[in-house]
């Protein structure tokens, strides 16, 4: 009873938590559709990959979150195995998804022809500089610099992607877990998540650079 009474209320919080991220992070992830403007091509038919590919991936952390909330308060014989795999399923089904949107702007990203001077304009763009002027995370910025700085919008890309295969991975071993009856440990929770917020943030600052370069 103790948790019934109890577990709604978590619900709600955590709720919360989700929406606040979400609302938090999706318009400056949809807004990679800044991308299209250095590319040739279809820019509406990359723009809706990206669109659908990010909506996507915020719904698989939301089941991350739901999952969180089920590890945290589910102890001992009070964890539902069952809920816990179906979310995992879930959020696993959506990743393998997002990344196939993702990776399909990568293929359109690697064959295109470029705007030299767009690409000359993310070469000479001070990234540090806008970083500290906006109280960003300058080592984030540094990663996404390696590529842009460059030029390499397809290496952008392809970061985008290792993040998302890393989600993955971790989600698999968390699965695995459940399913030998084995409650997974928080701290390996705690990870997934850190990894869905690094592949938030990369993806916010490449977008800012885009959109101000």
């Amino acid at each position: 009873m103790k948790k019934n009474n109890a577990f709604p209320t978590g619900k709600v919080v955590l709720i919360g938590l989700i929406l606040a991220t979400i609302f938090t992070y999706l318009h400056a992830l949809v807004l990679m559709n800044g991308i299209p403007p250095y590319l040739g091509g279809d820019g509406k038919a990359i723009d809706s990959r990206v669109i659908k590919g990010t909506s996507i991936f915020l719904e698989s952390n939301a089941d991350a979150f739901l999952l969180f909330s089920e590890v945290e308060t589910g102890y001992g014989a009070d964890f539902d195995f069952k809920r816990g795999v179906e979310l995992a399923d879930s959020a696993i089904e959506k990743l393998i998804c997002s990344r196939e949107s993702y990776a399909q702007v990568l293929a359109s990203a690697v064959v295109s022809e470029y705007d030299a001077a767009a690409l000359d304009r993310l070469r000479c763009f001070d990234y540090r500089g806008f970083a500290f002027k906006n109280n960003l995370m300058v080592q984030v910025m540094d990663r996404v610099a390696e590529s842009l700085s460059n030029g390499d919008i397809p290496g952008v890309l392809r970061r985008n992607l290792a993040h998302v295969d890393q989600i993955i991975l971790g989600m698999q071993k968390i699965r695995e877990l459940m399913q030998q009856g084995v409650r997974p440990p928080i701290e390996s929770i705690w990870k997934l998540l850190q990894g869905y917020s690094d592949a938030i943030l990369y993806g916010n600052y490449a977008t800012l650079v885009f959109y101000n370069a």
